[in-house]
């Protein structure tokens, strides 16, 4: 070798020993990282495969025919791809016989070169081809064994975690509907309340049919017993069918409501008690508790609920219009396309309720909380906001708030720009205020007539 040809070869010996090989930790590292991902992706599609498992074992099913169709084309047609890609004939027939004798030939050839004697050499070129053709089949043998069992291994495992996760859902569907069962029970207990109602409603007509009773008033007895009932009606859930899809009937859940309760406030609005005594005796807030009671669908026209427990109620599509609401405790109603319309409900407590859709014209609102209510799509035409705490308000696409009356000539940059209010950028561009809404005070034995700040849509 030349000066040359060993320098370079100096050098690639340098520059192989800078080449510092991955420490088994760094292995590991990389190996728990590419693991936990693959893991991740496996378990992922598992879960979602758990869903098709028909359609998955035929795809697999396919999979595996089609490598099995495969492999027997390639061994008919061996001769056919051979020729193709190497452009020469083989004899398949004769070619084991060739490859022996041509291990032969090679094996004799490197016996020969072996610093042996003459005696060991013959030995050598004796068993070197039966040892070289056992090694070449152990291999194959080996790597076929480890294919298979890889193949038959991975099979299993994908059809047990299958199975696993199908187990899993009948688990999670069994729980399901022992829970169901369980709130039936819960249900059909309390239930059982409505003959305890139907006794108290006896009396309560009893009473109000006597003539001697011309006051319309009630015992006080009956008014505990009622009071009592109305606190003892323990809001639940119960099963309800639905059209899912517009195709099937099917049974889920309502939310924690109380039936019963919405069934005693309407027969005891429909009774002739009179207005006064049923208010200040069966009502209030220390009294009868009304809250969580489902009243959807309900004609509650010119209903007189003043400082009413009305809390969590369900009163979506129901009839309140012209309806009587001061100091009422509405929070987290259901007032989704209810009609409020001339509706009194200041100083009421709205917060989180739903009043999308809700049509609320000429309702009046003073001093009502309505922070974080939900007014989406409402209809506040002719309204009275005056002092109405609107902060975390939802006024998206609110349909109209033409002549709206509010408390402040700053009402529109109020809401946009300080409390920040979903939907107020549109109102703000739609509206503007004006000054012709009249309010009339007594003040120092006269009526005194102030202008008051109202909305106007822009034209």
């Amino acid at each position: 070798m030349t000066e040359n040809e060993i320098k370079k070869l100096q050098e690639e010996n340098e520059r192989l020993k800078k080449i510092r090989p991955k420490s088994n930790n760094e292995k590991l590292l990389i190996g728990i990282i590419v693991g936990a991902f693959v893991g991740f992706v496996v378990i992922w599609g598992l879960n979602i495969a758990s869903d098709y498992q028909k359609e998955v074992y035929l795809i697999f099913i396919s999979i595996f025919i089609f490598i099995a169709i495969l492999f027997l084309g390639t061994v008919w047609f061996r001769n056919r791809i051979i020729k193709k890609f190497f452009g020469k004939d083989v004899d398949f027939d004769n070619i084991i016989e060739e490859s022996q004798s041509t291990l032969n030939i090679v094996s004799e050839k490197v016996v020969q070169t072996l610093p042996i004697e003459s005696t060991d050499k013959e030995k050598m070129k004796l068993y070197a081809p039966r040892i070289i053709s056992f090694l070449l089949w152990s291999n194959y043998r080996n790597w076929a064994l480890r294919v298979m069992l890889t193949f038959i291994a991975g099979c299993s495992g994908l059809v047990v975690t299958m199975l696993t996760l199908n187990q899993n859902k009948l688990f999670e569907s069994q729980n399901k509907k022992m829970d169901q069962q369980t709130q039936l029970v819960e249900a059909s207990r309390r239930s059982t309340q409505m003959f305890i109602m139907g006794e108290v409603l006896s009396d309560l007509n009893t009473e109000l049919k006597d003539p001697l009773n011309k006051k319309d008033t009630l015992s006080n007895t009956l008014v505990g017993r009622i009071i009592s009932l109305s606190r003892s009606m323990k809001p639940y859930k119960y099963l309800q069918s639905y059209r899912e899809g517009g195709y099937s009937d099917s049974l889920a859940f309502t939310k924690i409501i109380s039936p019963e309760r919405g069934q005693l406030l309407i027969t005891l609005l429909r009774s002739k008690i009179d207005s006064v005594f049923f208010r200040k005796n069966i009502l209030g807030r220390n009294n009868s508790n009304f809250s969580y009671a489902e009243l959807n669908n309900a004609n509650l026209g010119k209903a007189n609920l003043p400082k009413t427990n009305l809390a969590y109620v369900n009163l979506s599509f129901a009839n309140l219009s012209d309806a009587n609401l001061p100091f009422a405790n509405l929070s987290d109603a259901n007032l989704s396309f209810a009609n409020l319309s001339n509706a009194e409900l200041g100083n009421a407590n709205l917060t989180y309720a739903d009043l999308s859709n809700a049509e609320l014209g000429n309702a009046n609102l003073t001093f009502a909380d309505l922070s974080n209510a939900n007014l989406r799509s409402a209809d506040l035409r002719g309204a009275n906001l005056s002092n109405t705490n609107l902060r975390s308000t939802d006024l998206t696409n609110v349909k109209s708030l033409d002549r709206t009356k509010v408390d402040r000539y700053d009402w529109l940059t109020f809401i946009r720009d300080s409390l920040k209010l979903k939907g107020s950028e549109k109102i703000y561009n739609e509206y503007r205020v004006d000054s012709t809404h009249r309010s009339y005070y007594y003040i120092n034995k006269e009526i005194k007539e102030i202008m008051k700040p109202i909305l106007i849509r822009k034209k």
